[in-house]
């Protein structure tokens, strides 16, 4: 049933927007500030980094908290206030970038300032419009000397349907998720959204009971198990429906968050 929560943690692609649009709909702006104005403190929970989050923040009023980087990074809009940031060993993202290698995959890092590609730019197409922004090439060398928040691997489309079944990966220690078709991350072990959230919700006194977390996607199954409610859309991504307390109704994609909000929130 509906009831009244203090925070929301919302995921942005296939939630907040739904490719290939970089625009929040009016519906779902209109519903965050609904939420906002109900006393909710929304935070934005992505895989994307901390920079590339910065234009969906400016289409919105009154955001103060992002949780970026699969939760690796936990900080205020602006930066400035960091209250967690958690890096990959040097060793751990080398393993993982020789693996990905020797199964044909194109790898992209994200570093704590920005992210990079360590292979030919039409490697990384897909990775690169979904980002939409600009993707520095360096060396395998250059990238382990930076501190390293994810090591992603990158393919063709439907090329990491089963990759988490390969007893490879069991060799790494690191926290592994895919979060598309064509893309598989690597994080610091025990690292997820899920963690991200819990810990932005502890620096403001909120329990998991009073949060209410939105997404579509694996990545987001973590937040959906720690939070107190939680609603993904109804997208591609039957586990992650399955992992949800409810999946939003069906209807246009854009909107599918507004929808969702009008379902699992109570205003009153």
């Amino acid at each position: 049933m509906p009831r009244k929560f203090r925070l929301a943690a919302i995921d942005i692609d296939g939630t907040l927007i739904h490719n290939p649009s970089l625009i929040i709909s009016e519906a779902n702006r209109n519903a965050i500030a609904r939420m906002q104005d109900a006393g909710i403190e929304i935070a934005l929970a992505s895989g994307r980094h901390h920079a590339s989050m910065l234009p969906f923040v400016a289409q919105l009023s009154g955001l103060r908290w992002m949780v970026s980087s699969q939760g690796c990074e936990v900080s205020d809009i602006s930066r400035r206030e960091v209250l967690e940031k958690v890096f990959i060993p040097a060793s751990v993202a080398q393993q993982a970038i020789t693996l990905g290698r020797s199964l044909g995959y194109a790898i992209a890092v994200y570093a704590d300032d920005g992210i990079y590609r360590l292979d030919a730019p039409e490697k990384i197409e897909a990775y690169a419009g979904l980002d939409g922004g600009k993707i520095t090439e360096i060396t395998d060398a250059q990238a382990l000397e930076k501190p390293l928040l994810k090591v992603m691997w990158t393919g063709d489309e439907n090329s990491m349907t089963g990759i988490e079944t390969m007893p490879e990966l069991a060799t790494l220690d690191a926290t592994h998720v895919r979060t598309h078709t064509y893309l598989y991350e690597f994080l610091p072990s025990g690292v997820t959204k899920g963690t991200g959230v819990a810990r932005l919700a502890a620096h403001l006194g909120i329990s998991a009971d009073e949060t209410i977390a939105f997404g579509d996607a694996e990545n987001d199954i973590p937040l959906f198990q720690w939070a107190g409610f939680s609603v993904a859309m109804p997208s591609r991504w039957p586990a992650a429906r399955a992992a949800a307390t409810i999946t939003a109704p069906d209807g246009p994609p854009e909107t599918a968050f507004a929808r969702s909000v009008e379902r699992a929130v109570d205003f009153s």
